[in-house]
């Protein structure tokens, strides 16, 4: 089912927000609490973070292993600090394939992608409806088959970002409601669950978004006021330490933090 971690706030380690929680990402890999089912993230993982004064792009490094076989991890993530840093430990859903080009977080352009949960029968059902609202500039961006890289370019093309160089956090949100009625639509009409946990940036806001359809739930929390993250607002699949300051995000819900690292909670 996969877990995420998303920071933004004051310049921080990688190391700080990944591994040393006493519920790190890196722990929630073999050891994860509030899963639909199983414990166990060991598909593959990856981080992304922004230096902006060096390019608007993000940075990302991703690993087909599991997290505690890159000996990389506790060598580089200590020395790279970011204040913007996504990231992503994957338990492979059935019938996608644990390869580099289905390893989260995706990019494009200055966008950066994740996502926690599944669509039920994505690759006979769902897309064969949604494949035509992508936008064919997208396609040869989409490297893999993950239901999360398309629901990306879904996304990517109701924002049209292949033809826009900036894009406001209005926008950004008011496509992801596009993107969720969109898939609302064709999930109901085949009687599909989904749940839909999902984190972007383009390096400047954060949009995060907790949303099911059916009865399974995914967890997220937010915390915006930290003792650990002086400074930085944490959004999380599961809590990374005993603090009492995390929220639930609500169902159906999406968080926002904007360039001045306000967070706010708006309906889907």
């Amino acid at each position: 089912m996969c877990r995420l971690v998303i920071y933004k706030g004051i310049g921080t380690s990688i190391s700080k927000v990944v591994l040393d929680p006493p519920h790190s990402l890196f722990k929630q890999s073999y050891d994860a609490n509030e899963m639909l089912s199983g414990r166990l993230n060991a598909d593959g993982f990856g981080f992304g973070w922004y230096n902006r004064t060096l390019d608007s792009a993000p940075a990302v490094y991703i690993n087909t292993q599991p997290i505690w076989h890159d000996v990389n991890v506790p060598r580089m993530m200590n020395k790279i600090s970011s204040e913007l840093i996504f990231a992503h430990v994957r338990g492979a859903s059935d019938g996608m394939p644990v390869t580099s080009t289905n390893t989260h977080p995706f990019c494009y352009k200055n966008f950066l992608f994740m996502h926690n949960g599944a669509i039920d029968d994505f690759r006979t059902k769902i897309f064969p409806e949604i494949a035509g609202n992508i936008h064919p500039s997208l396609w040869d961006q989409i490297k893999g088959n993950t239901d999360s890289e398309h629901v990306f370019g879904l996304w990517l093309s109701f924002l049209d970002a292949a033809k826009k160089t900036t894009c406001t956090l209005n926008e950004q949100v008011a496509a992801l409601r596009k993107t969720v009625s969109h898939l609302e639509i064709s999930a109901n009409k085949n009687k599909i669950d989904m749940v839909l946990n999902i984190g972007i940036s383009d390096g400047i806001h954060v949009i995060a978004m907790r949303h099911h359809l059916g009865n399974r739930k995914a967890t997220l929390y937010y915390l915006d006021d930290s003792t650990a993250f002086r400074g930085g607002k944490v959004i999380a699949s599961e809590k990374l330490n005993d603090e009492t300051n995390w929220k639930t995000v609500p169902e159906r819900s999406i968080v926002t933090i904007d360039s001045n690292n306000a967070l706010q909670i708006l309906p889907l």
